[in-house]
């Protein structure tokens, strides 16, 4: 064991420049939607509803200027906040520990500027077994954590919750290592452990802005111990992009299978290599293709492309999807955003599913364009529309792919007048009909029900009717006399509409409001609507 660098940051005089103490303390409550801050300048605390910069403070009481990194802020008010604090760097045989220990101070006290003091935490980096874990220790409170680190997760996991969250790069240090010479150390140690333990050395340095950088590279130094072989994750954000932004945006991690990292470990724990592991887990051929874009930023072109049903097809689409994948800044008077072509993507993947088994022999390229055509989009709506007698009528005729377009649009405007009858369960339809205060509830079943419903109440009703399944369903009002006097619309066990004549709301017929609201309750169906008036039924 050796210790290999130390710092201290802060003490109990409250003054930032000379000593790096945090002269506010911020919170924000959600429960109560307000800030809390606390002065340490006049040992004062305040509340208000908005401010407009994170890192800027005017004291109400004292009047002071906290600015920079001498404000320290947060969304969780359970959380401490340190203003004292001991970093350690501690070198093992096969191990480098980053150890702090430091007083703080949470927005949740009785007293907010109670200190939490000798609060404890481990960053342990164990490069042999290729583990790195997170302890925290209050031992006057008796809280005591653990967390393992070294997952693209670990961002959230972590924010907020240590200590490094809070320190800036640039952080003034009262005396010892700087916070940057400490980083290069921590990834020179790393680098010379997994040398000694057989591997080759790794880039370990990540770009990231000075109030992120600690505990950014700290997270990617976990991240690449855990998945040696792995690119560096950008924790500290790329371009414009804050990590989160990347994540959701450029890799579109909402995209890909479900948990594919921590099966991926898995599988690497089972003796696989890194990029088999990381193929298997995306659901990818191992091949010299896959294993060449293995990068983050490709991984969803990747796992669209190779959904198709061919290799050829995989092959033809990957460069065209991971153009329309990137992400793009659009601006809008003065309003800026970042888009991509993730609906052309999935379109176009829809569109091949759907067609490319039909017409096995029509070139690739057909099917795969940088551009989403207008006819391919109407080529694929209709198709959705077509029941089951115009699709007998396709398969009978062998419409050539060249003539579908035009062949679907004559097809379609022909089975407008044709029954259809909706595919919904008979235990939804016998749910919805109801008898409720001399009115009658029935589940529109048919289109030509429908029709007639649009015709007597003036709406545009006759449009749903593509729409009704076992999670869409509309349901008709009826007096006693089987006079059509109402039309809800029913979405996943939620009343979203309720129209009288003339799309009026049922709130402005009383006998028919208080129908419609008790049956809401009757058949435990949430009304999410104005249309009608819960409170005056």
């Amino acid at each position: 064991m050796k210790k290999i660098a130390e710092l201290i940051i802060g003490s109990q005089i409250v003054n930032y420049k000379e000593q790096g103490t945090p002269t506010a303390f911020i919170s924000y409550d959600s429960e109560h939607h307000e800030y809390k801050a606390y002065c340490a300048v006049c040992n004062s605390v305040s509340y208000f509803n908005w401010r407009l910069n994170e890192d800027e403070f005017y004291c109400p009481a004292c009047g002071h200027h906290h600015h920079g990194n001498a404000v320290m802020f947060n969304h969780d008010k359970t959380q401490p906040m340190p203003y004292a604090m001991r970093i350690t760097l501690v070198d093992f045989k096969d191990k480098l520990e980053l150890r702090l220990t430091y007083d703080a101070i949470k927005a949740d006290a009785a007293r907010y500027h109670a200190a939490y003091q000798k609060v404890q935490e481990r960053f342990v980096f164990d490069m042999k077994s290729h583990d790195v874990y997170w302890t925290y220790d209050e031992n006057k409170s008796n809280v005591h954590q653990t967390e393992k680190l070294g997952y693209i997760s670990s961002f959230d996991t972590m924010r907020e919750r240590t200590a490094l969250w809070y320190i800036a790069a640039d952080h003034v240090v009262r005396r010892g290592t700087s916070l940057t010479a400490l980083l290069r150390m921590m990834r020179t140690t790393i680098n010379r452990h997994m040398k000694e333990l057989g591997f080759q050395e790794k880039r370990l340095f990540i770009s990231s802005q000075h109030s992120m950088k600690v505990f950014a590279s700290v997270l990617a130094m976990a991240h690449k111990v855990r998945f040696w072989d792995a690119d560096l994750v950008p924790y500290g954000g790329k371009g414009d992009l804050s990590f989160p932004d990347w994540l959701k945006k450029a890799v579109k991690g909402q995209e890909l299978p479900e948990n594919w990292e921590s099966n991926m470990e898995a599988r690497m724990k089972q003796g696989m290599t890194y990029d088999a592991a990381l193929i298997e887990a995306l659901k990818l051929p191992n091949t010299p293709f896959v294993r060449k874009h293995l990068h983050y930023e490709d991984f969803y072109p990747l796992v669209k492309a190779f959904s198709l049903p061919t290799i050829d097809l995989a092959y033809l689409a990957f460069p065209v999807f991971s153009d329309l994948a990137r992400i793009r800044k659009w601006t809008c008077s003065g309003y800026s955003e970042y888009t991509d072509g993730r609906r052309d993507i999935e379109k176009i993947c829809e569109f091949v599913h759907t067609f490319y088994p039909r017409y096995p022999h029509i070139k690739a390229s057909r099917f795969i364009q940088r551009q989403w055509s207008q006819e391919n989009e109407d080529t694929l709506h209709m198709w959705k529309l077509a029941d089951a007698t115009t699709l007998k009528a396709y398969e009978k005729e062998k419409v050539p792919f060249r003539k579908l377009h035009d062949w679907l649009s004559v097809a379609i405007t022909k089975q407008e007048n044709r029954e259809v009858v909706f595919q919904i369960d008979k235990k939804i339809i016998e749910a919805l009909h109801q008898s409720v205060d001399g009115y009658q509830f029935h589940c529109v079943e048919r289109k030509s029900e429908l029709k007639k419903i649009a015709m007597t109440l003036r709406n545009c009703s006759l449009s749903y009717a593509t729409r009704m399944n076992q999670y869409n369903q509309l349901v008709v009002v009826t007096d006693d006399d089987g006079n059509i006097m109402a039309l809800l619309e029913i979405q996943r066990q939620r009343i979203v509409q309720a129209k009288l004549f003339a799309n009026k709301q049922v709130s402005t017929s009383d006998s028919i409001n208080r129908a419609c609201a008790d049956y809401s309750k009757r058949t435990n169906l949430s009304c999410q609507t104005r249309d009608i008036d819960m409170e005056a039924a």
